[in-house]
Parts: structure tokens; sequence; C-alpha cells
């Protein structure tokens, strides 16, 4: 694998992380939608969020933010001052399901990844030992 095409898929890789982290932020309003938390969900640095390539994350970020400040100011005109206990908690408790059920699907890709990383990692090796056995032939006759 060439260098630019390991870049390559790792550039593929954090990007799909982050538009996973900014559909996590868009369902789940109980985590606050801040740079914070998208680098947390996504497992990036802070670094990385403000480099030219990823600017789409803030602007989408921000998109975020809009849409809960919208949503607050008309959820709370149509509830009112006085809001169904019940009611609310219900809807967290489905809230927080679908965020188990979307780390669980990244839980699982994760661990996939993993895998089929160990997989060319143990292959590599299996290569790197290979060669360095020619190597010493050639070097021994």
């Amino acid at each position: 694998m060439s260098l630019e095409s390991y870049k390559s898929e790792e550039f593929e890789i954090m990007t799909a992380r982050l538009k996973s982290a900014l559909e996590i932020l868009r369902g789940d309003i109980t985590i606050p939608a801040t740079r914070d938390s998208i680098i947390q969900l996504a497992g990036c640095s802070r670094r990385l969020l403000y480099t030219p390539k990823r600017s789409w994350v803030i602007d989408e970020l921000e998109s975020i933010c809009k849409e809960r400040d919208s949503s607050k100011t008309d959820n709370d005109e149509e509830i009112g001052e006085n809001p169904s206990d019940g009611e609310e908690l219900i809807s967290l408790v489905d809230r927080q399901n679908n965020r188990i059920e979307q780390l669980q699907a990244q839980n699982s890709e994760y661990f996939h990844e993993i895998h089929r990383l160990k997989c060319e990692i143990q292959d590599l090796n299996s290569e790197l030992t290979r060669l360095n056995e020619q190597l010493k032939k050639r070097g021994g006759s």
C-alpha cells in the first residue's frame, strides 16, 4: 500500500467518523452540540476540525446549533410552562435507546475494522519476514 493510498483511506475513514458524529449530534439533543462533542464522538483532534478540508464540519455544527435553537423556541411555545414529566421522560429514554443502538452499531464497525487491520498487519509482518529471509540468503551466498 502506497503512502498516498494509505492517507486517502485514512481521510475517508475519518470523514465517515465525522459524519457519524454529526448524525449523532443531530439525532440526540441530550448531547451538547459543541466542538468537544464532535472530537469525543469522532475520536479526532481539535486541530483536525480547523484544517481547510474539514471546515464543513464546523459549518454543519453551526447548522445543528441553529436547528436546536429554533426547535427549542418552537417547543417552548407548543409546550408552555408545564411540560408533562412522563412524556418528557419517555422521550428521553427513547432518545437514549436510539443513541445506544447507534453506538453499538459504531462499535461493531470499529471492531470489524480493527480485525481487518490486525489481519493486514499479520500479512505484512509475514511478508516482511519472507523478504528478510530472502535478503539474508542473497547476502549469505
